[in-house]
């Protein structure tokens, strides 16, 4: 691996470590300094493998070192955990040039700690992976998987047991697939697709490729296709949009529910598609005009305020709204660093969501409560608290992949279902 592509990857992580949502920015701004664009895919799945993997990384550099991390500089720990990384999950670069190369970073940077640097790497690479620490299931399970503690102790209890909770955790940790759907208002994008050699279509319809290839992005640029992973798609058949529908898109952008609505009703009817971001909205409108989804409507508004609707003029309102996003770790690995206190308020945001969209709901029609995350605050107790205080509205059976589901939700994990983690909640408007 060149230097440029270490330094690269430790410079993103310096910012990523003290602000974890803007990881994705800081990477961007470090691969501007990567000369060959052949180095960036690398560099990008090295940066994430080390916060997908912190905890486990940092507890085998402390296994190894006679120094406490917390003690060295956050260069040389830097240093130390993309070295760890490659050594563990890599094997494009020889051992022994991976623990040369961090140790001739560490001498521009921290000479010092050279010696320090390069006694770490080769224990690591000589004597492999270290046992994981003592504590309880849950600090057990929270170091080996790198989750905060707090989340790991409620999948504890979600799931009964250790054993189906390393299962799921250790799902998050895998490399998902890229899951595009067709764009079925085209009568030739099936051979589009063909050409493209995509693995699918699997039971949402959605095809698959391990990274971002030509042929694929060729795809999404001609509007032949649309990213949406299969448990977005898997909700969307299952709330049930026809032809001729009027249909409300909440919490719409990036859009892909509101596409996948479109192709199920033939782009006859009406979607109204609102999301609190401008720039959003103005990608989301790009993207429809691509696909020829006209009928889709997409505005800027905050769905927790009234939006401009006549109350009972929907017969579809789906509402995906904001949440952790506990569900997608395995995408977006920085999500894990997130604390239970930023995410105590999410609920409070849905249930305002709920309360205000349900009103656009006609006799009869659909409410259809989505979200991206695994919590059951978020989820059940979100969705048991609303129909408790609504008695207009009743939890409806619904076909998933068809199979059906009875009592109205039902929660999608990686490890079980092979998708995003996902919440899906059907009710209907009985009065």
């Amino acid at each position: 691996m060149s230097g440029n592509v270490r330094t690269a990857v430790r410079k993103a992580l310096t910012g990523a470590w003290k602000m974890p949502a803007e990881a994705q920015s800081f990477l961007d701004a470090a691969l501007a300094q990567t000369v060959d664009p052949r180095d960036r895919a690398f560099a990008t799945r090295l940066f994430y493998t080390v916060l997908q993997n912190g905890s486990w990384i940092d507890w085998q550099l402390r296994c190894r070192s006679r120094m406490p991390l917390q003690k060295m500089q956050p260069a040389v720990r830097d240093i130390l955990r993309v070295c760890c990384a490659q050594l563990l999950y890599f094997d494009r670069v020889p051992a022994y040039s991976a623990v040369n190369e961090a140790v001739a970073e560490c001498r521009k940077l921290a000479p010092g700690a050279a010696g320090l640097v390069n006694a770490v790497c080769r224990r690591i690479a000589s004597e492999g992976t270290a046992d994981g620490p003592d504590g309880t299931e849950a600090e057990r399970l929270s170091v080996r998987y790198s989750h905060p503690l707090w989340f790991t102790e409620r999948m504890l209890r979600v799931f009964g047991g250790p054993e189906e909770c390393a299962a799921y955790l250790e799902s998050n940790n895998g490399i998902p697939s890229i899951s595009i759907r067709m764009n079925s208002l085209r009568k030739t994008c099936g051979d589009m697709f063909e050409r493209a050699k995509l693995e699918g279509p699997d039971a949402g319809g959605a095809f698959h490729t391990p990274v971002m290839t030509e042929a694929a992005a060729n795809l999404l640029a001609g509007g032949w296709g649309y990213v949406q992973d299969t448990a977005s798609a898997l909700a969307v058949m299952a709330a049930g949009p026809t032809p001729g529908m009027t249909v409300i898109d909440a919490c719409a952008a990036p859009g892909g529910k509101s596409f996948t609505a479109c192709m199920l009703m033939k782009n006859e009817g009406v979607i109204r598609a609102f999301d609190i971001s401008e720039k959003k909205i103005g990608a989301m409108r790009e993207q429809a005009g691509r696909l020829g989804c006209s009928c889709i409507r997409a505005e800027k508004a905050d769905s927790r305020m009234p939006l401009p609707l006549e109350d009972g003029s929907a017969d579809l309102v789906m509402a995906d709204v904001p949440c952790s996003g506990f569900g997608v770790i395995r995408k977006k690995p920085e999500i894990r660093y997130k604390t239970e206190e930023a995410v105590a308020g999410l609920p409070a945001i849905g249930s305002a969501i709920m309360e205000n969209v349900s009103r656009y709901v006609k006799k009869g029609g659909v409410l259809f409560f989505t979200t991206c995350t695994v919590l059951p605050e978020e989820n059940e107790e979100t969705a048991r608290r609303f129909l408790d205080s609504h008695p207009e509205f009743a939890a409806e059976d619904f076909l998933l992949g068809g199979e059906k589901v009875s009592g109205g939700m039902k929660t999608l994990y990686p490890h079980r279902d092979g998708t995003d983690g996902f919440f899906i909640c059907k009710m209907r408007r009985i009065r």
